[in-house]
């Protein structure tokens, strides 16, 4: 005993969608990583519950996240606080036949970002000193002229997790 007291640290949520998130052990480190859709309550409302795919890592077994990532985007931001846990819908949405047909709040109608996109189910592969992660990508296809659905894959180094592109390292022959 050295005499230094030490202090857990305060145990946080992460702010996500209603989609499926991946998490994982890294190799050689133990700490976690989690791929998940991150949205606020206010991006939910306006439609936009799955824009933004994102990458943290926990050092505590999951108390604390840290080294936020965006690993696709249509928005801005890396980091959304969380507010109190409960379920949010976009404005729109009802259930029921019976239910009034739906209308959003003129707060919540704006433009959509250029290139949004409908980003989700995210699948995480840690090989070596390379992290690989495979997710949907619906969007709307101005060449073809319709909604496409198709999956986009990223290699990225393990040290990318960690800080971003200033972290990337070149790729070795694998």
């Amino acid at each position: 005993d050295n005499g230094e007291t030490w202090t857990a640290p305060t145990p946080t949520s992460l702010a996500a969608s209603n989609a499926p998130a991946q998490l994982r052990k890294i190799p050689g480190t133990g700490d976690l990583l989690v791929v998940w859709n991150q949205a606020s309550e206010e991006e939910i409302r306006k439609g936009l519950k799955r824009s933004r795919l994102s990458s943290a890592i926990s050092r505590t077994n999951g108390a604390l996240w840290e080294f936020f990532q965006n690993v696709d985007s249509a928005l801005e931001g890396t980091r959304v606080e969380p507010g109190p846990i409960f379920y949010t819908v976009p404005e729109e949405v009802t259930y029921g036949a019976t239910a009034p047909a739906p209308e959003r709040e003129a707060r919540y109608i704006e433009a959509l970002p250029l290139g949004i996109a409908r980003l989700s189910y995210p699948a995480i592969l840690l090989y070596r000193d390379r992290v690989i992660i495979s997710h949907t990508n619906q969007h709307f296809s101005d060449a073809e002229g319709k909604l496409v659905s198709p999956g986009r894959t990223r290699v990225l180094p393990i040290s990318w997790l960690y800080g971003g592109a200033k972290n990337m390292k070149p790729l070795p022959d694998l």
